[in-house]
């Protein structure tokens, strides 16, 4: 009872720390208001380069800055200021009327002088009390016309609606980056939750059985035993008798059930997906290919020069002749005709979490196409860690983020790695890929090279990192998923089932990455040792991480 109690406590301290009530509500709702979020930004940007040409241009026709409308503003209103100018003008009126009557040394024209030059004084020092600060001459700041205090006016309103635009895009910013912070939480929390769960669900059923058992001994402890008695004495052996076989047949039964107790806890622990027939029940989407892991027990001659172990391999073009290399083309193949009204020209790879073998997949399956004689373009648009430019061994000073931002053309950035296979390495890494992806200039690339190009492949950042795949997604024929069982754990492959189905993508279908065949219980997933050809000497170049990415 305790031990429920304590779990049913966790789990409710966990809710209220992390404002936890429904995680894929909560999941759903996020994606949404970071889509709305998305275009409040765009609208204020666009209103606020509005706001910006109509601000220089007027600010250049009357020839002062916003701070000097303001004061101008402010001295048209003030009743003083306003009071000693209309006097100085009654004055100025009366001595132009004097002087054509009186010469200019006359008492009168003196005296009307020496008025308007202590009016102006006045005027001036009003000025200074209310503008706070060293004003133009009041003479000068009192000759605009009404048509100029009309754009005096709408240059101070110009002014406040810039700086009302740009608290508001700051603010939808911060908030943009608080959901995004939220979103990318939001599987870990499913994790721990549903550990909590488990652990609660185990001691309920716990509590429940014991209960149980103390109802049958309180039962038994109640019957009525009176009919018991003595059939015969005991009598105390005369040898002592050895217990050592039942000990021991009773300390290996023990052992059993520890070894079960051991294996029955590691197995609820881990949540990863071990099989290809876990990965398929948990997405439920067409299974397209399966990809088998090699080690260095496989290859032929270990001895022999090993590549960068931290680098994917473009196994199809090293051993065309090797069993992965048939998985990628049967990989082509299924694609080639999942849709018979319309062949596939542009698809984007992605996958749940790093680590599950999408870059690898995505070369791989662009060198295999490019070998039949089609004219394929690689791109990498994964702008947070890009690794395409490592795997052909190319230079990654320009690509794709350059070309968005106008910096080199296409023609300048896309680079020849075969007659038939170019690639689009990522470029510079920008501070935020999001705005240079989710752009027309994005959506416009793409239609042009898919019309260049007999079929484009779009190697994008894992679903867990970004939200980069499903903006991709949308601009392509669809999505085909990496998974890799033993990398990807049910919490996250839901999350990025999900994430896919409620942004509306066209999943093509399922590529198991890294199969092991001895983990698989089915054999028709099993390559024969006989099948690798002479060329398999070359395997020994290809590490285990020619699976990984």
């Amino acid at each position: 009872e305790a031990t429920v109690s304590k779990t049913e406590a966790a789990l409710r301290q966990f809710k209220q720390e992390n404002e936890v009530i429904s995680l894929d509500a909560e999941a759903r709702s996020a994606i949404e208001v970071l889509t709305d979020l998305q275009k409040e930004i765009a609208q204020n940007q666009s209103k606020m380069a509005d706001v910006n040409a109509q601000y220089e241009s007027l600010q250049q026709r009357l020839g002062m800055n916003s701070k000097q409308a303001i004061a101008l503003t402010a001295l048209k209103q003030s009743p003083e200021v306003q009071e000693a100018l209309q006097e100085l003008r009654q004055v100025e009126v009366e001595l132009a009327l004097e002087r054509n009557r009186f010469q200019p040394t006359h008492p009168t024209i003196a005296n009307l002088e020496s008025k308007v030059a202590s009016l102006k004084g006045i005027l001036n020092q009003r000025v200074k009390q209310v503008s706070k600060a060293k004003p133009k001459p009041a003479s000068q700041l009192f000759q605009l016309g009404e048509l100029q205090q009309d754009l005096t006016k709408e240059l101070v309103e110009l002014e406040a609606a810039r700086l009302g635009l740009a608290n508001q895009t700051k603010a939808l910013v911060n908030a943009q980056t608080a959901y995004r912070k939220r979103l990318n939480d939001l599987p870990r929390l499913e994790q721990q939750q549903r550990e909590l769960e488990r652990q609660l669900d185990v001691s309920q059923s716990t509590y429940s059985l014991l209960l149980n058992k103390l109802g049958e001994i309180h039962v038994a402890e109640n019957q009525n035993m009176g009919n018991a008695r003595i059939i015969a004495g005991d009598q105390v052996p005369m040898i002592p008798i050895s217990s050592a076989k039942i000990a021991y047949i009773a300390a290996c039964f023990q052992g059993l059930l520890a070894t079960a107790a051991i294996i029955y806890i590691l197995e609820t622990r881990d949540k990863s997906l071990k099989t290809i027939k876990d990965v398929k029940q948990l997405f439920k989407f067409t299974l397209l290919g399966v990809i088998t892991h090699f080690s260095k027990s496989q290859l032929l001659n270990p001895s022999q020069e090993v590549l960068d172990p931290f680098t994917p391999q473009v196994i199809v073009r090293n051993t065309p002749r090797s069993p992965i290399s048939e998985s990628y083309r049967m990989l082509q193949a299924n694609l080639k005709f999942l849709s018979s009204d319309k062949a596939l020209k542009a698809v984007t790879v992605t996958s749940s979490l790093p680590q599950e073998g999408k870059s690898t997949v995505s070369a791989n399956l662009a060198a295999v196409i490019a070998q039949r004689g089609s004219k394929v373009l690689l791109i990498d648009a994964d702008l947070h860690k890009p690794v395409q430019h490592r795997i052909w061994d190319l230079s990654n000073e320009v690509g794709l983020s350059n070309m968005l931002v106008n910096q080199v053309k296409l023609g300048d950035a896309i680079k020849p790695v075969s007659e038939t296979l170019d690639v689009l390495t990522s470029g510079v890494v920008p501070p935020n890929p999001a705005v240079l992806l989710d752009s027309e200039r994005m959506a416009s690339l793409i239609n042009h090279v898919a019309s260049r190009y007999d079929f484009v492949i779009i190697d994008t950042p894992s679903l867990n990192v970004a939200a980069d795949a499903p903006i991709l997604g949308k601009m392509t024929d669809g999505v085909l998923l990496v998974s890799r069982p033993g990398v990807v754990d049910s919490g996250s492959a839901a999350f990025a089932k999900g994430l896919l189905e409620q942004s509306g993508q066209t999943v093509l279908g399922l590529v198991v990455n890294g199969v092991i065949p001895d983990n698989e219980p089915n054999s028709y997933y099993y390559f024969s040792q006989e099948y690798i050809s002479d060329e398999s000497v070359a395997l020994n170049r290809i590490l285990d991480v020619a699976s990984y990415e």
